[in-house]
């Protein structure tokens, strides 16, 4: 991979910082579970269930922080993560861990391209088994799977790299299905800047009558009639900034019924947002 040419700063470092803590606020998030958060709502367009849905980190993950399957297409793309976060800025040049990059490599090795063992061992935790079940279905489908090492440090020395490239094109044998990328320091300022920066700047035309009203709690909500085109064409000139405000995106086909629970939970209970 082609190296930064700019060093990363104590600016630099601040900026994530503090987006990871506004994450970790918001969303009651370990700060390492929010440092990915905050990669994946950048990279992918990821809202809070969806990221919560893709996490297997913990106890018995086996190298894996997280798997996200996009099944938006044919061919879905899986994403196959890893995190580590810095904490102290002394600390903002060190590398990602050698040793990690292969722990993750041999679980995809032992666990999802070798035939599916008759018990998985007892040193995988319960959501990491589920989720790689579910890789091992959506491979039937010719997917891409690309890896992604997230830290608010370095990427991995060339050394790490050499030994990744060189597994990464031993599984491409059969064709381009394995890349890999770094998130580092510098990839996620590149991410959070422009977004921190950018308003949503649109005119939308109702037709026919439409309703302006105040709500409890000061809330202004406008209801109407818009053109479906006229919608489409907004989210294709903004992108996933559109939804900033949370609005919740699709969950895929999870088998993560926690999710749909908590959804349930939070539309059945006593809430002054929802007056219709």
């Amino acid at each position: 991979m082609a190296k930064h040419t700019i060093k990363p700063t104590r600016l630099d470092f601040n900026l994530v910082k503090n987006t990871v803590k506004k994450f970790q606020d918001e969303f009651e998030m370990f700060p390492h579970i929010a440092l990915q958060a905050v990669a994946l709502h950048y990279l992918l367009g990821l809202d809070q269930l969806q990221i919560e849905d893709t996490i297997v980190d913990g106890s018995k993950d086996c190298g894996i922080d997280g798997i996200y399957i996009d099944e938006d297409s044919d061919s879905p793309t899986i994403y196959i993560y890893q995190s580590k976060l810095k904490e102290k800025i002394e600390k903002l040049n060190s590398p990602f861990p050698g040793n990690e990059l292969d722990k993750l490599c041999g679980t995809i090795d032992n666990f999802i391209l070798k035939p599916l063992p008759a018990d998985f061992p007892p040193y995988m935790n319960e959501d990491l088994v589920e989720k790689i079940k579910d890789v091992r279905t959506a491979i039937e489908q010719n997917p891409k799977i690309e890896l992604l090492f997230i830290t608010n440090g370095a990427a991995a020395t060339e050394e790490a790299e050499k030994k990744l490239d060189d597994w990464i094109n031993e599984k491409n044998r059969a064709g381009d299905i394995f890349s890999y990328r770094f998130i580092d320091l510098i990839n996620l300022v590149e991410m959070i800047a422009p977004q921190r920066q950018k308003p949503v700047n649109a005119e939308l035309r109702f037709s026919g009558r439409y309703a302006d009203l105040l709500e409890p709690g000061g809330i202004r909500t406008i209801i109407g009639r818009i053109a479906a085109i006229d919608l489409a064409e907004l989210r294709e000139k903004e992108g996933t900034f559109l939804f900033e405000k949370n609005i919740r995106g699709y969950l895929g086909q999870t088998k993560r019924q926690d999710i749909n629970r908590r959804i349930i939970k939070t539309a059945s209970g006593p809430n002054s947002h929802f007056f219709f």
